[in-house]
This record gives C-alpha cells, sequence and structure tokens, in this order.
C-alpha cells in the first residue's frame, strides 16, 4: 500500500510517507494540520493511548515491515514466522552456534525428531545453505521460513539467555525396556542380527543397557574404515561388544550429541557435553567427549551412577598399618593429604571415601572438582570451567574467604595451585587433592619442580597416598594353583622385605595362590570387581629432614620403608596371598 497518511494519536500523529521500497514517519501537531487535507479511511483509525508516542511509531514501522516481509514470502511461495511471537524451542537453538546463526543469517526455531525449522532472513546466504545441508545428509527434514531483520535480532539478543536454560538431557528407559533387552543383553554380539529391524532409539537404549548390565565406567565408539567399533571398558579394562555399521553409528551419534547439547553439525573439531539417563530408578550420568577422526567421530562416554554408594576402606582394600596411618591423617585439623597415580587409578574415589568421612556438622568442607562426579550432601561442590577463565588456582582463592576447614581440590596441575595450596595447609586448612606420579616418593620432586619452596613442602604433608587399581579374581571360577618355584621365591623375598618395614605385619601362610579362568558370571574375563593396591607415606621429621637435605628418591624411599611404608608391589603380593587378585593383575600395574 503506497501514499500519504496521517495517524493521529492523542491531538499530536505522525505523518507517514510510504512507497515499494521505504516508509518515512515524520511528527506532526495535527492542531496545525487541516483534517481536509487528508482522507481518514477505516484503517487510520485514532490511537488512544498514554503510552508516549515514539513507542507508536516503533510499533507501526515493525508492523510495516513485518508486512513486507511477509509480503515476500508468499510471493516466493515461502513460509513466513514473526519470531517476536513465536515460542522460541531451547532444544533447536543448540544445534547452531550464536556465531554461525549470525554468519548466516537465521535461527533454528524448532527440532522434534528428524524435523527442523530454520527461519532465515536471506534464503541464499552461503552459511544457511552449507547448514541446512549438513543437517539434510544426516537425515533430517529441514524447513525454511522467512523472517525479518527485526526478528532475527530479537532471537538473536535472547540467544545466549535461552542457551543457558538447555539443561542435561534425560534419556528415560523404562522397566519395559529393560526387561525386552535383558536376555540379548546377555550375548551382546546376538544384537547384531537385529539391527536391521531395530530402531535407532532400540540399539542405543540397548547399548546404555548393557553398559548398566555389565558394570562398565565409559563406552567407546571407535570408527575404522567401514566400520565402527563399541567397547566397555569394564574393571578398567576395554572389551570390545560388537562392530557398528557407519549408517547406523551416524544416527545414534546424531542423537547422542542432540541430547547432550552438541551442535550437530560440527564434526571438525572436539566437543564436550552432558546427558543422563534413567533406569529402574537410577540416574546414570555421562560426560561425553568426541573427537574427530580420520574416519569419522570417535566418542568416549563416562558412566557416572549417582545412586552407588560411597566406597568405604574396607571396599577400597586399606587394611593394617596403611588404615591406621590414613586414619590418623584424617584427625589432623590441619595439613595436606594427597592421592597420587595414573589416570584412572582411584584416586578420585578414595579422596569421595575420605570426604565422607570428614563429613560431619561442625566443619564446613569446600571442593573445587572437574567436573563434580559425585554430589554430597552438606558439601559444598565447585565445577572448575577453565574455558571461562574458572581455574583450580582462581576458584581455589575464593574459596579461602569462605571460611572452611576442609579443602578438597581436585588436582594440582601449576604452580600457582600448589603455591595456594601448600599456604592453606600451612595456616590452619586441611588440604586434599591429587597429583600426577607414579610413587608416593615421587610426589616430592613434582612439587618441587612445579616451583613449591623447598623448606615448605615438609611442613605442609601430612601424607601421600599412592595407589593403583587391580581386577578382583572372579570368585565362581578362580582356579587354585600351587605357590612353588621361581613365584614362591620372589614373594618370599618380597614379603621378607614388608615384615621389616612392617613388623607387626600379619603375612597370610597359604600353600597355593589363585589364577583367573573366566565363566559367564564374569562375562568370561575371569575378573569380577576391582581393589586397591596402596603405597602410604607418612611425613615425619626424619622424613622432612631428608627433604630439606636434598636426599635422593633412593636415600627417601629407604627412610619411608623404615617409618613402616609397604610398596605398591607389596601390598599387590600380600592380596595376591589373600585371594583378591592374581600375580598377573599385580605386575601390569607395579614393579618389583
Amino acid at each position: 500500500m503506497e501514499g500519504i497518511f496521517l495517524v493521529p494519536i492523542d491531538g499530536n500523529g505522525i505523518l507517514i510517507c510510504r512507497n515499494l521500497w521505504y516508509t518515512f514517519v515524520i511528527f506532526v501537531n495535527c492542531n496545525s494540520v487541516p483534517s481536509k487535507s487528508f482522507d481518514f479511511g477505516a484503517s487510520q483509525t485514532p490511537i488512544k493511548t498514554n503510552a508516549p508516542l515514539i513507542s507508536h511509531v516503533d510499533q507501526i514501522n515493525l508492523d510495516f515491515k513485518e508486512k513486507e516481509v511477509e509480503k515476500y514470502a508468499k510471493e516466493h511461495k515461502l513460509g513466513y514466522v514473526n519470531l517476536r511471537n513465536f515460542p522460541i524451542n531451547p532444544d533447536a537453538l543448540v544445534l547452531v552456534s550464536k556465531d554461525d546463526a549470525v554468519e548466516g543469517r537465521f535461527v533454528p526455531i524448532h527440532a522434534a525428531g528428524k524435523e527442523l525449522r530454520f527461519a532465515a532472513v536471506d534464503p541464499t546466504n552461503a552459511k544457511l545453505k552449507e547448514i541446512a545441508a549438513s543437517y539434510t545428509a544426516k537425515g533430517f527434514v529441514v524447513q525454511l521460513y522467512l523472517i525479518s531483520e527485526e526478528s532475527l535480532s530479537f532471537v538473536l539478543r535472547l540467544y545466549d539467555k535461552q542457551a543457558e536454560k538447555v539443561g542435561v538431557k534425560v534419556l528415560e528407559l523404562n522397566e519395559d525396556a529393560l526387561e525386552s533387552y535383558d536376555k540379548e543383553i546377555a550375548k551382546m554380539s546376538a544384537l547384531v542380527e537385529h539391527f536391521q529391524s531395530m530402531s535407532d532409539v532400540d540399539i542405543l537404549n540397548a547399548i546404555l543397557l548393557g553398559s548398566v548390565k555389565t558394570h562398565a565406567s565409559d563406552i567407546h565408539f571407535q570408527p575404522e574404515k567401514g566400520r565402527v567399533l563399541l567397547r566397555y571398558r569394564i574393571d578398567g579394562v576395554l572389551h570390545q561388544i560388537f562392530i557398528l555399521p557407519p549408517d547406523i553409528y551416524e544416527n545414534i551419534l546424531t542423537n547422542l550429541k542432540f541430547s547432550a547439547s552438541m551442535k550437530l553439525n560440527v564434526g571438525y573439531k572436539p566437543q564436550d557435553g552432558k546427558l543422563n539417563f534413567q533406569v529402574t530408578g537410577r540416574q546414570i550420568d555421562i560426560r561425553m567427549s568426541t573427537l574427530p577422526t580420520e574416519f569419522g567421530e570417535a566418542v568416549v562416554m563416562r558412566l557416572l551412577d549417582s545412586k552407588k554408594s560411597i566406597a568405604t576402606f574396607d571396599s577400597l582394600g586399606l587394611v593394617g598399618r596403611n588404615r591406621a596411618v590414613l586414619e590418623a591423617a584424617l584427625q589432623k585439623s590441619e595439613g595436606m593429604l594427597l592421592v597420587t597415580g595414573p589416570t584412572g587409578s582411584g584416586k578420585t574415589t578414595t579422596l569421595y571415601t575420605v570426604l565422607h568421612m570428614l563429613n560431619t556438622p561442625d566443619v564446613k568442607i569446600i571442593t573445587l572438582e572437574d567436573p563434580i562426579e559425585y554430589h554430597l550432601e552438606n558439601i559444598s561442590q565447585s565445577q572448575i570451567r577453565e574455558t571461562e577463565g574458572y581455574t583450580f588456582a582462581l576458584g581455589l582463592r575464593a574459596i579461602l574467604r569462605q571460611d572452611p576447614n576442609i579443602i578438597m581440590v581436585g588436582e594440582i596441575r601449576d604452580q600457582e595451585t600448589a603455591d595456594i595450596a601448600v599456604q592453606s595447609a600451612l595456616t590452619g586448612h586441611v588440604m586434599l587433592s591429587t597429583v600426577h606420579t607414579n610413587s608416593a616418593v615421587e610426589t616430592i620432586p613434582r612439587l618441587l619442580n612445579m616451583g613449591v619452596k623447598r623448606y615448605l613442602v615438609g611442613p605442609a604433608l601430612n601424607t601421600i597416598v599412592a595407589q593403583r587399581l587391580v581386577r578382583k579374581a572372579c570368585t565362581a571360577c578362580r582356579k587354585e594353583v600351587p605357590l612353588t618355584g621361581k613365584i614362591a621365591a620372589e614373594m618370599t623375598a618380597a614379603m621378607t622385605e614388608a615384615k621389616k618395614a612392617q613388623p607387626e605385619l600379619e603375612i597370610p601362610s597359604v600353600n597355593h595362590i589363585y589364577e583367573a579362568v573366566g565363566c559367564p558370571a564374569c562375562g568370561n574375563t575371569g575378573y569380577a570387581g576391582q581393589v586397591a593396591l596402596f603405597e602410604i607415606l607418612n611425613v615425619t621429621k626424619a622424613f622432612e629432614e631428608l627433604i630439606l637435605a636434598e636426599a635422593t628418591p633412593r636415600e627417601m624411599i629407604a627412610q619411608a620403608q623404615k617409618d613402616g611404608m609397604v610398596t605398591l608391589y607389596q601390598d599387590g603380593l600380600l592380596k595376591v596371598l589373600a585371594g583378591l587378585t592374581t600375580i598377573a593383575e599385580v605386575m601390569s600395574v607395579t614393579s618389583a
């Protein structure tokens, strides 16, 4: 509609001059304009309001622009939507980053199953076409709607705020699903035969339920040429479950990435996300990580059972002098307790057990974790976000202003964190943390290499716990073997050394040990469950003096053993004699 119009508003008005391309708005005083100069039709009904005139000018401009876009959409047979009146689906926003949305001049507004709706200012935009094509290639149906620049700006302003509302997604696995898959999961390889008749959701359900049934800690998808390997990590060891066809894996990957709030169209760089699923009243949290590889995106999912009970010293395998030293360390009101070992050695589990024992109403406990693996009542747990600048060092400085008694820092990995942790331990706080070293004694040079002053290390440290995890021999199928020959001689020599360190040490008197066999009860692995091996160093005055004197690691080990330390290898052999594990397991994680 072209022409010149006057719209009266409470004695004033706006003069609208409009042609096909532009709309001009001019403020006028209606008292100075002869009414007969203009022909007011039905569409120029006076607006009765007490609101500021400028708001009505803006609204009229917006309405005209929306009508123009709607008209253009009809002419080109495109859908049209005004996003100011459209409920944006928060799940859709995670499909496209804000940067891509700005570059493509579009926003995702709806996502349901394989149906996506994009709303765009310019349907010919190259970035829009690229992203739409990437989703189409993955089996999505993409519908395009035309929007105005104002609609786009409106959603972009809300983009970050709405994206923050997108939390962890939940996959519901009910009792019926569990029952229907139960027999098939018992023989996971048999599922391959049913893949062609199973939906993508059914296959994913089977994989997730299988991980629960086998007590897996991780699920691995590893793309190779023409196939994708599915593996579970059970009791610390990877087991191949079956091989997935690439097309089925792509559909599963899309489902998982969507549930984990990852960008579906990004496969060229790593992504991290979170989701969870619920089964039989339990919530299993998942930390998901993707990595671009030669043949597609590899995925690793760490499973965390929120209902899993906190371990006890008994279940960890802490006995005798090791247990007594650690319990004594927990009675101290200041100082540092460090747990050390490689990734996957159970350090976090041990720290959570310690926190559980220290968690009483008369103390304040704060943790810094990356990530928070288990939620503990009456403890303030803070999640590190290094990509946003929230580091262990920054968090630790903030914690000291929160008046804590006990602090747990997930890991000491740099000088700043180490310095603050040491100072905290020296100023009336109990400090718990982890470091990556191979033995208890090696923690000392590690702290020194980080830049901690030598004269501060000894006074700050109370106890160092080095540990490893070994698999427990399956009691249903383990086989007795005689304790003779070379193995008997080596074990006798090791136990003699351990007896020197701990004269009170009770060594089991047996004439046999066990080997792993394998049976249906343990999935034919020969093992079921895990137990920890410990090496606990009590920092005595004599040991402090060695640190100051720049003693060698060998001299420190000798002093630690003199103070009663049993090595990882020796503790492992004790557990072999007790029938808990096998020589092969101990040798795989320790050296004599």
